[in-house]
């Protein structure tokens, strides 16, 4: 490492605000692994724009939810739940030169925040309005970098992805050059995990730098099935620097004695569950499977795992049509709270979940999960359906999804969770529900 300096020399700006001075971390690649398998940690503070505005938990009322399309959630999903997220903020029309007081004051919020990542998004903010130099977006991004570094941070980053926003061949050249800076030096220089970004959404017909339309809900942000192809990406390249476990790893909850855990079944033992109507074959104990709104007809089996203990309750489901329901959920009264779990405590439901890639490329169907804590009236649920966004399984994919953490509120006498998929069209699919419980992470160890 090595002490630096440097003046971006940026318009508007005053000399202290660009000038950077500090500890270069001169890290190659190889590196950087060496040290994240050695000290893997997981707790991410997000610092960025509209897209990381989508990865917020939203409180209606009291009831906490996420969204199905942000990119972090949907990278998640496919980590196992691995990634811990604090999420500082996501402002619209923000990035480091467009709205640079607000990336250095938040900086300073995801610093205070006790995580040991920062996810700070290069925005293709930067590029609208006007153009801004090479220069000055890398003295800026590099000023930011540096500082998050010193104070013990490491960086998760990524390229700038296609955008209607790239609307001059001048844009389009900056943004070209910024990308290659961020993949090819950023990483050397600063301690900084990079993600590509750029090319998952991009059109191939047009030179506009606009996303592609079936991509894109605007021409910038992705929709559910741009998301997924860029989260797929980001579940790739983070995969080697945090830790290898999901937070269901080593829990068999089969009641309600494990203070850390609930959960009637949670390995999906036994074949006495209960089937709702057009539902056939064999379901866990503790378990029910439904179609709902008239869903269409489904076929439940057990399949030994392979990887541990249990099995994986399969279900072929065929929907009659678009907005219709497959449920897994706890079956008959609300489950109670033992002794471990009181008032406060702040819990999550997760389920680990695979889906078979769909004979049909239209065969689209999306996952959400749900805790409902009964005599409060009150939710936690991952994954808000949105009938306005494709879904995951054009290939098949496995992952675990989760409700938002919550605080038990006051007045819960029991418990129901519940995952289920939601239909777009009648197309069969393939589903699969693995291990799953209620964690309760007031009592489980940091």
């Amino acid at each position: 490492m090595a002490e630096f300096e440097t003046d971006g020399g940026a318009a508007g700006y005053e000399d202290g605000m660009v000038r950077i001075k500090g500890i270069l971390y001169l890290c190659d690649e190889s590196r950087l692994h060496r040290l994240s398998i050695s000290n893997p940690k997981n707790k991410v503070a997000i610092v960025g724009d509209s897209f990381d505005e989508r990865a917020k938990i939203t409180d209606t009322a009291g009831s906490l939810s996420t969204e199905s399309y942000a990119v972090w959630n949907l990278t998640n999903l496919l980590m196992s739940q691995r990634l811990d997220f604090i999420h500082i903020d996501g402002i619209s029309g923000t990035g480091a030169l467009t709205g640079a007081s607000v990336y250095r004051n938040r900086i300073g919020a995801a610093i205070a925040s006790g995580a040991h990542w920062c996810a700070l998004r290069a925005s293709v903010n930067d590029f609208n309005p006007g153009t801004k130099s090479f220069d000055e977006l890398v003295a800026e991004y590099s000023y930011l970098f540096a500082t998050l570094n010193a104070a013990g941070m490491r960086v998760i980053s990524n390229t700038v992805g296609p955008s209607n926003q790239l609307d001059t061949t001048a844009k389009r050249s900056v943004w070209a050059k910024f990308n290659q800076w961020m993949l090819h030096t950023a990483p050397r220089l600063f301690d900084v995990v990079v993600i590509p970004q750029h090319y998952q959404c991009a059109d191939p017909d047009v030179l506009t730098g606009a996303a592609k339309s079936t991509l894109a809900v605007d021409g910038l942000h992705p929709d559910l099935p741009g998301a997924f192809l860029i989260a797929q990406t980001a579940a790739s390249v983070l995969d080697p620097y945090l830790p290898n476990k999901s937070p269901l790893f080593g829990i068999a909850a089969l009641g309600t004695a494990d203070e850390t855990a609930i959960d009637p079944n949670s390995i999906n033992i036994g074949t006495s569950g209960a089937k709702g109507a057009n539902v056939t074959g064999n379901v866990a104990n503790g378990f029910s499977i439904r179609t709902t709104a008239n869903g269409g007809t489904a076929v439940a089996s057990k399949v030994a795992r392979t990887d541990g203990p249990g099995y994986w309750q399969q279900v072929v489901w065929t929907p009659d049509g678009a907005g219709k329901l497959l449920d897994f959920y706890s079956n008959g009264s609300a489950i109670a709270l033992n002794a471990g779990f009181a008032i406060g405590d702040v819990v999550q439901y997760l389920c680990e979940i695979e889906v078979d890639a769909g004979s049909n490329p239209a065969n689209v169907h999306y996952p959400y999960i749900l805790i409902t804590f009964a005599g409060a009236n009150k939710t936690a649920k991952g994954f808000t359906t949105n009938s306005i966004h494709p879904a995951l399984n054009k290939a098949g994919w496995r992952g675990v999804i989760a409700t938002p953490k919550m605080a038990i509120p006051d007045g819960t006498t029991g418990i129901y969770i519940q995952t289920s998929f939601y239909s777009k069209i009648a197309a069969e699919v393939t589903v699969r529900f693995g291990q799953h419980a209620m964690i309760n992470h007031s009592k489980t160890l940091a």
